[in-house]
């Protein structure tokens, strides 16, 4: 995309805010909200290939496109004319374009590995460093083999190629194994929550539970100074 818009802090700006709004829409309105709330989901691991698939997807779609973003760039340099700021918003605009759809997708993305990684309670806050953790790590992997080996060495069509392949590689083997597993996540027997509680099974429709007017750490009526606690 810097090669239509430039590498200037304007530029990278757009592009940048353009990426961390998709991931950001993704895990809040995506994740979050009606039927692909990712809490209300029976196969989240299917549910990841297909994302990951999406991924590929969308990316192998939108490549050709990058060759005709340096004549929109033109076409909106020429219609902008002095106004600078009308410049930049068609720049941000052009960032949206291409890179929202996808990044939409890696925000959905995120929720999911952390509802796949958390079995019970005890274990949220370490699953869920254990998952911000590798997802950096990864990023800055990919950073460095993308801008320092790959680019250099086959060019950005093919790094693309590659992190496509990549993609729906990775989203395959998670569909072929969400659909070799149980449609539902079970917590080892004997789980605790964080009171000690028995933790809220992951077969149980939390969403059927809230639409009955319940919810697994509802305060229980008519016991004083009772503690919130799962149903067990």
């Amino acid at each position: 995309l810097s090669l239509a818009l430039g590498t200037s802090t304007y530029a990278f700006s757009a592009m940048l805010a353009a990426f961390l709004a998709g991931i950001g829409l993704g895990s809040l309105v995506l994740a979050g909200r009606g039927r692909m709330a990712v809490d209300r989901l029976a196969r989240p691991l299917l549910w990841f290939g297909m994302v990951e698939l999406g991924i590929g997807v969308l990316v192998t779609l939108l490549t050709p496109a990058l060759d005709r973003l340096p004549f929109a760039f033109l076409a909106l340099f020429r219609a902008a004319g002095p106004r600078f700021w009308l410049l930049q918003a068609g720049s941000v605009g052009i960032a949206l374009l291409v890179m929202l759809p996808p990044a939409l997708l890696m925000g959905y993305a995120f929720p999911l590995v952390t509802r796949l990684a958390i079995e019970h309670l005890g274990v949220v806050g370490r699953r869920v460093g254990a998952v911000y953790a590798a997802n950096t790590v990864g990023t800055v992997l990919g950073a460095v083999a993308a801008g320092f080996l790959l680019i250099p060495a086959i060019g950005v069509r093919y790094t693309l190629a590659v992190g496509v392949t990549l993609n729906l590689v990775v989203g395959a083997a998670y569909v072929i194994g969400s659909l070799r597993r149980a449609p539902r996540i079970a917590p080892p027997a004997g789980s605790k929550g964080l009171d000690g509680g028995h933790h809220v099974r992951g077969d149980v429709d939390l969403g059927a539970l809230e639409s009955d007017g319940h919810h697994p750490y509802h305060r229980q009526r008519g016991e004083p100074g009772t503690e919130q606690r799962p149903f067990g």
